[in-house]
């Protein structure tokens, strides 16, 4: 890995590096931005951080990101999905979605990112927005667990017991683990669901076991039972 110190250099003196290594600065400048995003979030001035976050990218593009090209846009494209998680620490959704529409249209192939404005979508009551999204996560990494997953969620609250099987199947397949909705108190409620409920039983039981059924039988914030 390219060091900062290689890249500050860069930024400084306006170098344009031999191709070979422009791949290894653009995740360098990337992992700048997302320091720069959490500091920014944890301060007082969130949005004062992440607009110097946005003009460090700028001056990345300018200096480094020069030449044309898809591998310009491919590490264009992990700068501007840095910033869009950076907004949306930072608690700015429109900002947010701007750099993830970026990111996408110079990687149409970036996974987190048509993940991350699905999240978005989804947050603001867009429904068949995000379920496009997230079709897109599974199409372009099927073996993966949140794509499916989201889609699982969005028919759990849709009362679409079938989709949900479906989608939960896939997502457990994928890797996926009910120990992480153990403190979600609306997928207990859906542990007693009517239609539901049975679903996430019979998957518990083929892909989880007793314990995770216990988790769940006991009700969220529900301590397990002590060991003799």
């Amino acid at each position: 890995m390219i060091t900062g110190l290689l890249l500050t250099a860069a930024l400084a003196h306006g170098e344009l590096p031999p191709p070979d290594y422009r791949s290894e600065l653009a995740n360098a400048a990337a992992d700048e931005i997302r320091r720069r995003a959490e500091e920014a979030a944890s301060s007082d001035d969130p949005f004062a951080g992440m607009r110097a976050a946005e003009e460090f990218a700028d001056r990345w593009r300018r200096r480094i990101g020069a030449d044309s090209g898809s591998r310009r846009l491919e590490d264009d494209a992990k700068l501007a999905y840095e910033l869009g998680l950076g907004w949306r620490l930072a608690g700015d959704e429109d900002r947010a979605l701007a750099a993830l529409n970026r990111a996408i249209v110079e990687d149409p192939s970036m996974v987190a990112a048509h993940y991350d404005r699905g999240e978005i979508k989804l947050n603001r009551g867009q429904v068949d927005a995000a379920i496009l999204e997230f079709q897109t996560v599974v199409r372009l990494k099927p073996t993966g667990w949140p794509g499916h997953f989201r889609l699982a969620d969005i028919a759990r609250r849709a009362g679409d017991a079938q989709a949900f099987e479906h989608e939960l199947t896939e997502a457990l397949r994928g890797g996926f683990s009910f120990r992480a909705l153990a403190g979600d108190e609306s997928w207990h409620q859906t542990f007693s669901h009517p239609r539901l409920g049975p679903v996430m039983r019979r998957l518990i039981t083929v892909y989880q076991g007793d314990d995770v059924m216990g988790i769940f039988e006991r009700g969220p914030g529900e301590a397990p039972p002590r060991l003799p």
